[in-house]
C-alpha cells in the first residue's frame, strides 16, 4: 500500500507541476497540441509537445510508456480497492444477517414470555375469582349461622 502511495504521489507530482513557482514563457510555446489523459477515472487536461520544444513550465516529463504503466498501476489499485470494497460490504452483509437472527431470536423469546405470563395471569385472576366466590359463600354462612346463634341466644336468654 505504501508503494501505491508513492507511487500515486510521485505521479501527481510529475503530472501536477509547481505551478506556483513557474515561470511561464508562452513566446516559444507553438508546437504544441493540448489533450486528455485519462489514468484509471482520473482525467486529466495535458499538453503534447513535440520534440526539440521548449516547455512552459518546469516540471517532470513522462514518456508515453511511464503514463502507460502509471495507468496499469492506477487499474490495478482501483480493481483492488473494488475486492477489498466487496470483501467489506460482504462482511457487513454477513454480520447483519447474523444480527437480524440474533434479533429475532431475542424477540421470540420475548413474546414466548409474555404469553407464558399472559397465561399465568389468566389461571391468577381464575383462582382469585374462585376464592372471592369462596369468601362470599363463606361470608354468607358465618353471617347466616351468627345470625342463627344471636336468635338462638336471644330466645334462649328470655
Amino acid at each position: 500500500m505504501k508503494k501505491i502511495t508513492s507511487l500515486l504521489l510521485s505521479f501527481l507530482i510529475a503530472v501536477f507541476p509547481a505551478n506556483s513557482y513557474a515561470q511561464e514563457n508562452t513566446e516559444n510555446f507553438t508546437d504544441s497540441i493540448e489533450q486528455v489523459l485519462e489514468v484509471g477515472s482520473l482525467k486529466i487536461d495535458a499538453v503534447y509537445l513535440y520534440q526539440n520544444t521548449k516547455a512552459p513550465l518546469d516540471g517532470y516529463l513522462l514518456k508515453l510508456e511511464d503514463v502507460a504503466q502509471i495507468k496499469i498501476i492506477m487499474d490495478d489499485f482501483e480493481v483492488d480497492c473494488n475486492r477489498w470494497l466487496e470483501q467489506v460490504k460482504q462482511t457487513c452483509l454477513e454480520d447483519l444477517k447474523k444480527c437480524q437472527e440474533d434479533s429475532s431470536k431475542r424477540v421470540k423469546a420475548c413474546h414466548d414470555e409474555r404469553d407464558i405470563l399472559r397465561n399465568d395471569l389468566l389461571k391468577a385472576k381464575e383462582e382469585l375469582k374462585q376464592k372471592d366466590t369462596k369468601i362470599l359463600i363463606w361470608t354468607a354462612t358465618g353471617s347466616v349461622i351468627g345470625i342463627a346463634v344471636g336468635i338462638i341466644t336471644t330466645f334462649a336468654i328470655k
